[in-house]
């Protein structure tokens, strides 16, 4: 309801609507707060639609909400609190892929949802498997001041078309498989933020759409199968001189060693 008792409703208590209640629409304009798990695991749910401002979605808020077809706001223009996990999973089962903006967060997960594209303009950290599995995710803005992408952050977000670290000169640290079966992730990568020392271990691995990989000259460990699987046709330049090489790093898609198929460069 809109009103209980002549009141709106602004807030919604934890668990509310939970699976395996049978809810199949939430029509809420004044809701600003979620509680935590309020539509957790429902897959009856296909429209809800919360206030412009909300302000606060708790823990596992909408996860796993499977089916749902329509979610009102995406332009989180007002949220400052997102709990664990508020949105993971969400969306899967349904063709929509929503645009979903959150101009305030500095950090969040949204994995395994069918998001199809993020604008965070003050995301500094991408934290551990924030996307990961997002299967419709083709692009994700965040802040030029990045300066971390957590562990499998990116793994297996297989509709993700480009994201050139390049582009974050403030840049420090790859966590391990962080674009890990990123496939259709094209074009070059530039890793030469001067703070970013090393590429760990499977962090592009499966990336075989890649037409290259810059290494800048403060790069100075390539962890194990980092570059496994980039086509053997890409382009590898090291910007000085070539850093240590982990165990079939730069293995090409069919498992022999890119040192007899790939492009490699020395550069200055």
């Amino acid at each position: 309801p809109e009103e209980v008792v002549g009141k709106k409703v602004t807030v919604v208590a934890n668990d509310v609507f939970k699976d395996p209640k049978p809810l199949t629409s939430f029509v809420g304009p004044d809701v600003t707060e979620l509680g935590n798990y309020v539509f957790y695991g429902s897959r009856t749910v296909t429209n809800i639609v919360l206030s412009s401002a909300l302000k606060s979605m708790g823990v596992c808020a909408a996860a796993y909400t499977y089916n749902t077809a329509n979610f009102y706001p995406t332009d989180m223009t007002n949220l400052t609190t997102y709990g664990s996990q508020a949105l993971e999973g969400a969306f899967q089962s349904t063709t929509y892929a929503p645009t979903m903006k959150f101009p305030r967060l500095k950090s969040f997960k949204v994995f395994r949802s069918g998001i199809g594209c993020v604008i965070a303009t003050n995301m500094t950290d991408i934290t551990e498997q924030a996307f990961w599995q997002c299967s419709r995710l083709t692009n994700v803005v965040v802040s030029a001041n990045l300066k971390t992408v957590g562990a499998r952050a990116f793994e297996e977000a297989k509709a993700l078309k480009s994201f050139d670290l390049g582009e974050y000169p403030q840049l420090t640290t790859i966590g391990a498989s962080a674009f890990k079966k990123a496939t259709a992730l094209a074009g070059p990568m530039h890793l030469t933020a001067t703070g970013l020392t090393a590429v760990p271990a499977s962090a592009f691995e499966g990336c075989s759409a890649l037409s290259g990989v810059s290494l800048g000259a403060q790069i100075t460990s390539v962890g194990d199968s980092a570059f496994a699987g980039l086509a053997p046709s890409a382009d590898i330049y090291f910007f000085g001189d070539p850093p240590t090489m982990g165990s079939k790093a730069l293995y090409a898609q069919d498992g022999e060693s890119t040192d007899a198929r790939a492009r490699m460069w020395v550069v200055g």
